[in-house]
C-alpha cells in the first residue's frame, strides 16, 4: 500500500498542473516498486489513487507468493483515503509501465474493493515469451 495519502483531488490536480504532469511520485525511476498518486474515477466520483504499483517478483519478496502468482489490482479504503496496489508480470517498473497502469486504472469502469486477480505468470509467458528479453 502507498505509503502517503492524498484524498483532496483539487489540491492533487492544481499540484499536477502545476508541474505538468501526469500524476506525482518521490520513487527514482526504473524501480521493483513504485508509489503515486494520480487522478480517476472510482464509484462514479473522481477520486485521487493512492497507488503502489510493483513486479511480481518484488511482491514476492514481501509476501507468500504461489509458484505460479497472479497479476493483481487490490483496491482499499482505509480513513478516506483511496489505495490501489498492482502487482504485475514485468521485470521492472518504468515511465511507460506507469503510463499503461494509469490509462488500465482510468479506462476500467467496474473496479470495486478487494483483490482481484489476473492472468497468471505462466500463461503471460507462454504467449508473449519471457518478460526479461
Amino acid at each position: 500500500m502507498a505509503k502517503n495519502c492524498i484524498s483532496d483531488v483539487s489540491w492533487l490536480a492544481h499540484k499536477l498542473k502545476q508541474q505538468g504532469v501526469d500524476y506525482l511520485s518521490e520513487t527514482s525511476l526504473p524501480a521493483e516498486s513504485v508509489d503515486l498518486h494520480f487522478i480517476g474515477r472510482f464509484a462514479q466520483q473522481e477520486v485521487v489513487w493512492n497507488a503502489r504499483l510493483m513486479t511480481l517478483d518484488y511482491c514476492g519478496q514481501q509476501q507468500e507468493m504461489p509458484n505460479d502468482p497472479m497479476q493483481f489490482i487490490d483496491i482499499q479504503q482505509k480513513q478516506g483515503c483511496l489505495f490501489i496496489d498492482i502487482a504485475l508480470n514485468l521485470p521492472i517498473i518504468d515511465q511507460a509501465a506507469i503510463q499503461r497502469t494509469i490509462i488500465m486504472v482510468r479506462k476500467y469502469k467496474r473496479l470495486r474493493p478487494g483483490r482481484h486477480e489476473f492472468a497468471a505468470a505462466s500463461r503471460i509467458r507462454d504467449h508473449y515469451g519471457p518478460v526479461n528479453q
